[in-house]
């Protein structure tokens, strides 16, 4: 056959790999491998094609084979690496990557390929270092500067990170990746202003990237710009109805805006898009457990239990809410296998010597807040929530002995200081209540609630002055405060000031007390640590660029050796690359998406990549599932050695 009639057979084979068409690519190879038996380049396709559709073992021998007729060609081994990167097999990898940097030793594209390997075994000085050789041999490579920050970022060093991307950007200032991993780098900084620019300079490169508007939301709810965050989750899910995740993090901006029923809503929408949500269930699971026990709360929570049978921090949410309920044996045994799994989670320990001490067994209670100490001595907390259940069973004076003992832990903590003046007022202990709630106004002298309370002591005292004046220094403190929300409850405070002065000498003094909590609750300060069940919200995260398949041939000049022995015109490469993926995927070759499959749904061909020496072409998406079992290097092939130790 005509070599010109083979180059075109060829070339439609390449055009129809790159269109997916994996059937006539395949259909054609095959043909001019059978018209050119001693031709590594159809081998080299065949190859690739195989691997785009996870057949690794057919994909292997055929490069094996063109290396077998050609042990000159650096495509060859790049690609055999890329196929044992993908089965596991990272000396063999790293074996095959080497031996193609010693034909080719100029090749970014390798080294980059190279400490992709490096990286994923966590040999992170050998990945660094072989993404630097990559950048200095092309510094226009803007897939090792994303993956050598993305390295930095993951290991905490965020400077270096930014550094990193920073250099990408001199290269392409509106690569949409760079910009994007940069903005997440500056969210772990806390760097919210810069982090909201690089998110939406990336949007500008790139609209309607739905993880960098997710992003961005997140970072503006950082800020506590809620209006704002709720519409970048909004547009998301006009872009894409059924993302989860955007459900998620919606319900959650509208929780802090105080809409508890849309946010209720939202997050059993996100579950009946994927049931197994962990977040999702989590969050409702909150949000449930705020209820009153019955109603049908705990039912919902045993049906997500049921839809999450794994998730550990529902369990515990149902194991509260079954305490809640009085249902204590199924809180035990929910929260005994809870420890068992996880035999040092603080939290487990904590609420199960909590159980055993509203379950009237204090040995039982002992030794599980003796373990607790064990694993975190710092989590003498307990002892607040220990001191409420003895309130609540009514053992006065060991409540406020177990208040005691935590204050002396910490003698400034809020919080329990505060329960210990309630107890005492709610005790008629008002002597140890005025004293409490006095060196409390010492140090949290703007706080409403403090002020509140001591002139309510100071009313069952009968000691008028005192408690009008307290009140007057309630209204001056709101009066003092520049924001419209505190001028506008200063009006009401002044009324309530005046019925509670009039109401002073009230045989009971019912509407003094009223009134005070009234004017208490408008006063309160930021000193309070309220106990609010967080909520989650999804960062999305990083993308990291993936292994590089070489494919082409020099475009035209196609390399069929029994009909040219021209041998040295073959190496004029072509770099293929995707944008997208959480792992950016490896073109031509096969897209590595996670199990959820998630990854594959975003992929897109990358227009705003600096072009290596021909044009990038797309790559096809991969199923999901496991690679069968591949097979060993044919017997020319040596054997690699070991990898060194991390």
């Amino acid at each position: 056959m005509k070599r010109s009639v083979l180059e075109d057979m060829m070339g439609r084979a390449k055009h129809a790999f790159t269109i997916h068409d994996y059937e006539a690519a395949e259909s054609l190879a095959q043909e001019v491998m059978r018209s050119a038996p001693k031709s590594a380049a159809p081998r080299i396709l065949l190859g690739n094609i195989y691997s785009s559709q996870q057949r690794y073992e057919e994909a292997e021998r055929h490069f094996t084979e063109a290396l077998d007729i050609r042990d000159d060609i650096p495509e060859g081994f790049n690609n055999l690496g890329v196929i044992y990167r993908l089965q596991g097999r990272y000396d063999e990898a790293v074996f095959v990557f080497k031996k193609a940097l010693e034909l080719s030793p100029g090749r970014g594209d390798i080294y980059y390929n190279l400490g992709n390997i490096y990286k994923e075994v966590g040999h992170q000085a050998e990945a660094i270092e072989a993404y630097e050789n990559s950048i200095a041999r092309n510094p226009d490579f803007i897939l090792a500067y994303n993956n050598l920050g993305t390295l930095y970022e993951k290991s905490g060093d965020y400077e270096k990170a930014l550094e990193v991307y920073d250099r990408a950007l001199i290269r392409d200032a509106n690569h949409p990746t760079i910009l994007y991993n940069r903005g997440i780098t500056l969210q772990e900084m806390e760097k919210l202003g810069e982090a909201e620019e690089s998110f939406r300079t990336a949007l500008k490169s790139r609209p309607g990237w739905t993880n960098a508007l997710n992003n961005l939301g997140i970072t503006l709810q950082r800020q506590n710009r809620l209006d704002e965050s709720g519409e970048a989750f909004k547009e998301i899910l006009r872009l894409d109805p059924n993302n989860f995740t955007a459900q998620n993090n919606l319900a959650t901006t509208y929780l802090q805006q105080g809409w508890q029923e849309d946010a209720q809503n939202l997050y059993r929408k996100a579950l009946e898009k994927n049931p197994g949500y962990a977040k999702a269930a989590v969050n409702l699971g909150h949000l449930i457990s705020k209820q009153e026990p019955g109603g049908g709360s705990l039912g919902e929570l045993a049906d997500l239990l049921n839809s999450n049978p794994d998730n550990d921090d529902l369990k515990y949410q149902y194991a509260i809410n079954l305490q809640r309920a009085g249902k204590k044996r199924e809180a035990e045994a929910q929260l005994l296998e809870l420890i068992k799994k996880d035999p040092a989670r603080a939290e487990y320990l904590k609420q199960l010597g909590l159980l055993y001490a509203d379950m009237g067994q204090p040995d039982e209670s002992r030794k599980y807040f003796t373990k607790l100490l064990e694993v975190n001595p710092e989590a003498q907390d307990y002892l607040i929530e220990l001191a409420e259940i003895q309130f609540g069973k009514g053992k006065t004076s060991e409540a406020m002995s177990t208040l005691r003992d935590y204050i002396q832990l910490y003698p400034r903590d809020y919080r329990s200081r505060k329960l210990l003046a309630d107890f005492a007022i709610r005790s008629d202990d008002y002597n140890t209540a005025m004293q409490t709630l006095l060196e409390m106004k010492t140090d949290y002298p703007e706080d409403g609630q403090v002020l509140a309370l001591l002139a309510r002591v100071y009313q069952h005292l009968n000691q008028k002055n005192e408690a009008i004046e307290t009140a007057i220094e309630l209204i001056n403190l709101q009066g003092s405060r520049a924001s419209t929300e505190d001028l506008s409850a200063l009006n009401e405070s002044i009324s309530l000031y005046e019925q509670a002065a009039g109401a002073f000498d009230d045989e009971f003094g019912d509407a003094w007390g009223r009134n005070l909590e009234r004017l208490g609750a408008m006063g309160e300060s930021e000193a309070e640590e309220l106990e609010e069940e967080s909520y989650d919200m999804e960062v999305t995260d990083g993308y990291e660029e993936d292994l590089v398949p070489i494919l082409d041939f020099g475009g035209d000049n196609l390399f069929l050796e029994e009909l040219d022995d021209d041998d040295d015109d073959i190496l004029d490469e072509e770099l293929d690359v995707i944008e997208e993926g959480l792992e950016e995927l490896a073109p031509n070759l096969m897209n590595l998406v996670d199990s959820s499959g998630a990854a594959d749904r975003a992929l897109a061909p990358m227009d705003t990549l600096p072009s290596p020496p021909a044009a990038p072409q797309a790559a096809a998406p991969a199923p999901a599932q496991g690679p069968p079992q591949m097979q060993q290097p044919g017997p020319q092939m040596p054997q690699p050695a070991p990898m060194p130790p991390q």
